[in-house]
């Protein structure tokens, strides 16, 4: 991958383009969360170029981000990090490769000894005092399993609940939809989050209640799962750091609506700013907004990047046919200049001479 300049090209202009983002973490102010999200995405493109020692090094930032802490100017290897990381970005995709071959002792020293860190300032004045947030402690060796788990099944969730739309009555898709939540619910038990097992275990029942004819999924209710499952997939995102309560309080309520048959349009429609999402699902005048399974926005995703590739070797190939193209124009030339000569010589030697 290292030789396929357009994919390096654009990991190059992934690095110029976050250079202010991670030269931001000696802040104590800044976002952790966007920090790590911002080291995960460089992680996974330096993989892809095939630069194993940057990968590891942006895995190791990753880590120390997702645990709150932002880079020391105290810490050498954290300076170092950054100016190697400033030094690299300037380079063009002709020079990256041997440039980064200079500091890859100083990389793998770096990812060797680690981060000392710093607390975030975000992190110790924490919005837990806030009474609308419940802190969360997972012990961290359960922690990555059990976001990892959540996450496949919140996915899961979110594709059958698209599927479900063609058929609000189909008995498979509803118990998909309530093994899923069931499993959630067991998962945030096991690690002691009572509010999304509430909120999870309301979500079953619903389910539950469709499956046995006691209700009726409608769109709207729909809609309530979709708020449900980002609530859920946002909560994953930030490792379930904390939990907006009356947020999750709000959702619960509209569940139960759900399963007592008593969702109105007005009561979804009582939603936090956040909501963004439902408005435009809800407004069905409004024909520009589609819902899109996550594994389809991944083949989407795949595709649009292999079209890049290819147009680009299309590019390429154009070219060397306008070149080919160019060369032929010469040559042809040439050959009617020759026929011309030619014709010119045999027509004078037939001429009588005077």
């Amino acid at each position: 991958m290292k030789n396929n300049r357009f994919i390096l090209d654009l990991f190059i202009g992934e690095m110029r383009s976050n250079t202010n983002v991670l030269t931001s973490a000696f802040e104590k102010s800044s976002d952790c969360l966007v920090l790590e999200n911002v080291a995960r995405s460089l992680k996974s493109s330096a993989k892809l170029v095939g630069f194993a020692e940057l990968s590891n090094l942006f895995e190791k930032l990753e880590a120390l981000f997702a645990s709150k802490m932002l880079l020391s100017k105290k810490d050498a290897n954290a300076v170092s990090a950054v100016e190697i990381f400033q030094k690299l970005a300037t380079f063009n995709s002709d020079e990256f490769a041997k440039n980064l071959e200079q500091f890859s002792a100083q990389i793998n020293k770096i990812v060797a000894e680690g981060f000392s860190g710093e607390k975030s300032l975000s992190a110790k004045t924490d919005s837990s005092d806030d009474g609308d947030f419940e802190r969360i402690e997972i012990e961290p060796s359960m922690k990555e399993l059990f976001v990892l788990d959540v996450s496949t099944q919140v996915e899961r969730i979110s594709n059958t609940l698209i599927e479900l739309e063609n058929d609000f009555s189909s008995t498979a898709k509803l118990e998909v939809l309530m093994r899923a939540s069931h499993s959630i619910k067991g998962a945030a038990r096991a690690v002691g989050i009572d509010s999304i097992v509430e909120l999870t275990h309301q979500m079953e029942d619903c389910f539950s209640a469709a499956l046995k004819g006691k209700i009726f999924i409608t769109e709207q209710s729909v809609d309530v799962f979709f708020l449900c499952a980002d609530f859920i997939l946002k909560l994953c995102a930030e490792s379930f750091a904390k939990i907006n309560i009356s947020e999750k309080n709000r959702l619960v309520s509209l569940l139960r609506s759900v399963e007592q048959a008593k969702l109105t349009s007005e009561s979804i429609n009582e939603k936090s700013k956040s909501d963004v999402l439902l408005q435009n699902f809800e407004d069905k005048t409004d024909k520009s907004y589609v819902r899109i399974s996550t594994e389809n926005i991944n083949s989407i995703m795949a595709l649009v990047a292999e079209n890049l590739i290819e147009n680009r070797k299309l590019d390429d190939y154009k070219a060397e046919l306008s070149l080919a193209k160019q060369e032929y124009d010469v040559v042809l030339n040439k050959l009617e200049e020759s026929i011309n000569i030619l014709n010119s010589s045999e027509t004078s030697s037939i001429l009588p001479r005077l």
